[in-house]
């Protein structure tokens, strides 16, 4: 797991390079480790038990307070947040116009030999005003006494506001600066003239149990792992941290974040081929638009008495529904209920066949074929014949009764069933099946309440759908073969 650093971080190698060019040394040179790894590891241990004010210490008059408010003010930043450069700047600004140096490009390396000390405080302040004009850009900030707002033991934020205060601005001003609202600066500086102190009171509540590091690492564990259960989150937190962190804290961090538990999309899996195949057919009908009306749409569908409750979820934010990642490849299977075929035309549909037992091609004809689809084809002379490419539709048998019979079929890629209208009108009979408050029982009373919701869809939904096969089409271009999104 990589360690991705901010601006704060920069900044504060800033000021230890600055503090290498004042003191000639710093207290992390020169250790010794028996590899690379171990060596860089007390290095930071080192950096980290080394208190700002022994960092600054044996310099007084030299830039060594302005120093540690500075590496104060950095360490605070939180990993987001945006330092105030213009402050910086004006922190070692106003050091260079009181100790009465000017700006003449001279510096301790002009001409001369560096010793063991190798710059004094005129060359020091010279090159962090430099630096920073360099790292940002100029602007005019106000003169704060940042000095008196460390020694009144406030903090850095807290502090800057109340200076800011003093200088005249205005609350919306100083939230603008700071990146509060304006209630908020409201709110401290009520309390600095009433009660002299913006020290914060008693929480009413416990404090967050985890820090902005962890909640980062929450994130990347759900989206790394987009089926993985808060519980195991909170486990792993847990033990990182060795704190006690519950499944809830994790779901309200992902919220927070935009990352909520949805049912994951169910689609078949696609190969490379699979979308090389349906780019390749998509395009050849991309100009269809009046051409699908002749197109009569077929399928059939499984209704079980007893199914999942759809427990499994995916944390994914908006627009992320159709991310391989976010998809759960599902695969028929035997359930307990009923197989019913049908088919849907743009002025009409078909009655719906209970299929009993496995749909082959010895029944496909006997059972669906010649008494359900040559009668309804009949009646439409210029209709175009769609199902899908199961054995039991490409059977030899079953292509000699079509071109017998003079119908015409419509070509369909392989695992492409959410291309078809048809997928979406059983869709809509499950939806109003699951509007019964009452399960069915037995298979008879689930077929005659799944006749009947097929026979309430309107009309005019199927009319909708057929419309929306250009834009189908169009989903599956651009996004290169793979899921439509229908």
């Amino acid at each position: 797991m990589c360690t991705e650093q901010s601006r704060r971080d920069d900044l504060e190698a800033l000021g230890h390079m600055f503090m290498y060019f004042l003191r000639g040394s710093l207290p992390w040179q020169g250790l010794k480790a028996d590899t690379l790894k171990e060596r860089y590891q007390k290095i930071g241990d080192t950096k980290r038990s080394t208190p700002i004010e022994v960092l600054c210490e044996g310099h007084p008059g030299m830039g060594c307070a302005e120093m540690g408010i500075y590496l104060r003010y950095v360490r605070r930043l939180d990993f987001f947040e945006t330092p105030d450069y213009n402050y910086l700047r004006k922190l070692f600004q106003d050091l260079f116009e009181r100790l009465q140096f000017a700006n003449d490009g001279e510096f301790d390396w002009s001409g001369k030999n560096l010793e063991s000390k190798i710059f004094d405080t005129k060359s020091f302040s010279k090159i962090f005003s430099h630096t920073f004009d360099i790292l940002i850009f100029a602007g005019e900030g106000l003169v704060i006494n940042q000095v008196q707002v460390w020694n009144a033991n406030l903090s850095d934020l807290i502090g800057r506001i109340v200076a800011y205060r003093d200088c005249g601005l205005s609350f919306k001003e100083i939230g603008c600066r700071v990146g509060r609202n304006q209630t908020t600066v409201m709110r401290i500086c009520d309390r600095w003239m009433q009660e002299g102190t913006t020290d914060r009171r008693v929480r009413s509540h416990p404090p967050q149990c985890t820090t902005s590091r962890a909640d980062r690492q929450i994130v990347r564990m759900a989206v790394t792992d987009r089926s993985v259960t808060s519980r195991t989150v909170a486990q792993h937190i847990q033990s990182v941290t060795h704190h006690p962190v519950s499944a809830r804290t994790i779901r309200r961090r992902l919220q927070q974040s935009g990352l909520s538990a949805r049912r994951p999309l169910l689609r078949l899996p696609l190969t490379q081929n699979h979308r090389r195949l349906r780019r390749q057919y998509c395009d050849k009908i991309r100009m269809w638009t009046a051409e699908w009306n002749k197109i009569v749409f077929t399928d059939k569908s499984r209704f079980c008495l007893q199914h999942h409750d759809g427990r499994i979820r995916v944390c994914r934010h908006l627009g992320e529904r159709m991310l391989n990642n976010c998809v759960m490849h599902r695969h028929t299977g035997p359930a307990p209920g009923i197989m019913v075929w049908g088919g849907i035309g743009y002025h009409s549909r078909t009655p719906l066949v209970r299929i009993a037992g496995t749909l082959n091609s010895q029944c496909y004809i006997p059972e669906v074929l010649e008494p359900v689809v040559l009668p309804y084809l009949q009646g439409l002379p210029t209709a175009i014949f769609q199902h899908y490419n199961v054995r039991s539709h490409v059977a030899r048998i079953v292509q000699i009764l079509f071109v017998n019979r003079l119908i015409e079929l419509l070509p369909w890629p392989a695992h492409s069933p959410e291309i078809s209208p048809v997928e979406n009108m059983w869709s809509m009979v499950s939806q109003r099946l699951t509007q019964i408050t009452s399960p069915a029982a037995t298979p008879d009373q689930l077929r005659q309440r799944v006749e009947a919701a097929w026979s309430a869809v309107p009309q005019e939904h199927i009319q909708s759908l057929f419309e929306s096969m250009p834009r189908r089409v169009a989903a599956v271009i651009s996004n290169n073969g793979v899921y439509s999104g229908y």
